[in-house]
């Protein structure tokens, strides 16, 4: 099966730069945009803390993967936990570059 389930932690947009009419404004601005235009914009807008950003995710890849992703305020993974579904486990440091730093397993 190729389904996924999980919870996901966002930090919130600080209140004094980026209200609810700010939101509306951001999703009418992106409607003129072309996809990378509007890729690029909500990324921004995310560097800026305008918009929400995924902290936390727990839940279960497309490969049946019980994982838990730690990420940076930019929303950048830094540590991941992850159980397959034959019982291997692995801890990944995740550097700021996005590449893993460091890897631990049960297996030798």
């Amino acid at each position: 099966a190729d389904s996924t389930s999980s919870v996901r932690i966002n930090d919130a947009p600080d209140p004094d730069f980026s209200s609810i009419a700010d939101a509306h404004r951001y999703v009418d601005m992106a409607k003129a945009m072309t996809p990378q235009e509007r890729d690029a914009y909500y990324q921004k807008l995310r560097e800026d803390g305008k918009l929400l950003q995924n902290r936390i995710y727990l839940g279960t890849t497309t490969d049946r993967q019980a994982t838990l992703v730690l990420k940076d305020a930019r929303g950048k993974p830094r540590l991941r936990l992850a159980v397959a579904d034959n019982g291997e486990a692995v801890v990944e440091v995740i550097g700021a570059d996005g590449k893993v730093m460091k890897k631990m397993s049960a297996e030798p």
